[in-house]
């Protein structure tokens, strides 16, 4: 192949790659033919982003290092399943834990969104606290 042709072949798959959603999104570009934007496609589905935080009574908030609470020096270094929580149910697991090794009295909230197809989905606005929460849903589970 030409040194021509590969830089055309090149140029030509990058704007099919950058052209495709951007015709789809932008001119409204309706066809099979091109490619449309997937925020989440397989890893990033599920995946949840967390911050714990324990509210003062003076308004401040105390963000909560969920890893060093649960005995890891940094998030870098921690297992897989303590950094990347994939789900709610791994969430719930880990804010139990997190009020176990915390206490009873304190309050801790949390603020967490989930990936899904469509994008971000809150799921949790830290209104309440995320002990109680995980109480009730363990209640729920102990009456089924």
């Amino acid at each position: 192949m030409t040194a021509t042709l590969r830089r055309v072949t090149f140029w030509a798959l990058v704007l099919f790659m950058v052209g495709g959603p951007f015709a789809r999104q932008v001119l409204r570009v309706n066809t099979p033919a091109l490619r449309r934007w997937v925020m989440f496609s397989g890893y990033g589905k599920d995946v949840c982003e967390v911050r714990f935080f324990i509210p003062g009574e003076d308004g401040t908030v105390e963000p909560v290092d969920r890893c060093a609470v649960l005995g890891h020096e940094d998030c870098w270094t921690a297992p897989r399943g303590v950094k990347v929580l994939e789900g709610l149910d791994q969430v719930h697991r880990q804010a139990e834990q997190l009020c176990r090794k915390l206490g009873p009295e304190v309050d801790l909230r949390l603020i967490s969104r989930c990936g899904t197809f469509q994008g971000w989905v809150p799921k949790h606005s830290g209104r309440r606290s995320i002990c109680a929460i995980v109480e009730e849903l363990r209640e729920k589970e102990r009456a089924r």
